[in-house]
């Protein structure tokens, strides 16, 4: 699966581009991790605000490189633009008042 990322990547100008600088293998890789560990952080509403922010990292470039080649890609584009949105209310308000977010600054207080 990986693979075939990383070939979808490799044919896409951006993709080349920035696979001259970093091979697009760890690229891939790490982006995977970095977006599972933080998605759980954000559903957990653990360091919410820098979870999304993190988030909002990784989503940026992989919907300019991957996302804007055609017709084909415009669902994909489209469900990245909103999820974005919704990763920006979060960087901007925070957690709910049951995550984990809540409950440490309760026991703080």
């Amino acid at each position: 699966q990986s693979h075939a990322v990383t070939e979808r990547l490799l044919n896409i100008e951006l993709g080349q581009i920035l696979g001259s600088y970093i091979p697009p293998e760890p690229l891939v890789f790490l982006s995977g991790i970095g977006m599972v560990l933080t998605a759980v952080a954000l559903i957990l509403g653990y360091r919410t605000k820098q979870a999304a922010l993190v988030l909002i990292l990784i989503l940026i470039p992989i919907t300019v490189t991957v996302q804007t080649q055609g017709m084909h890609t415009l669902g994909p584009l489209f469900k990245n633009i909103g999820l974005l949105g919704g990763l920006i209310y979060f960087s901007a308000n925070g957690s709910c008042p049951y995550s984990l977010d809540q409950k440490f600054q309760l026991q703080k207080a």
